[in-house]
C-alpha cells in the first residue's frame, strides 16, 4: 500500500470532493489551541471527523476536536450595500509536526 505523502493528499482530496454536493469552499481556517469555540454556529455546521477523511491524519493534541465543519459566514452590511456571504471549512484542530 502506497502511503506516500502524495498520495494521502490524492486520497483525501478525492473523497472531499464527493462527501458534498457544494461548491468547494473558498477559504480554510485553522482553528487551533483556543479558538476551536470562536466561530458563532460552528456546532450547527455539517462535521466531518479527521479519522473519517482517508489520508487525513487526525490531530494529537488533547482538547483539539479533529473535526472539519462547513458553513457559511455573512460579511457585515457596509453603507455601500448589503453584506456578502463567503464559504469557509473550518478545521478544528490542527497537526504538529514536532
Amino acid at each position: 500500500m502506497d502511503t506516500s505523502y502524495k498520495t494521502r493528499v490524492e486520497q483525501s482530496a478525492a473523497f472531499l470532493r464527493n462527501w458534498s454536493s457544494e461548491p468547494a469552499p473558498e477559504i480554510c481556517i485553522i482553528l487551533g489551541s483556543g479558538l476551536g469555540n470562536a466561530i458563532p454556529d460552528l456546532d450547527a455546521m455539517p462535521c466531518l471527523k479527521f479519522s473519517d477523511i482517508p489520508g487525513f491524519k487526525t490531530s494529537e493534541v488533547v482538547g483539539h476536536a479533529s473535526e472539519l465543519r462547513v458553513g457559511s459566514i455573512e460579511a457585515k452590511r457596509t453603507t455601500a450595500g448589503s453584506g456578502t456571504s463567503r464559504k469557509i471549512v473550518f478545521l478544528r484542530g490542527r497537526n504538529h509536526a514536532y
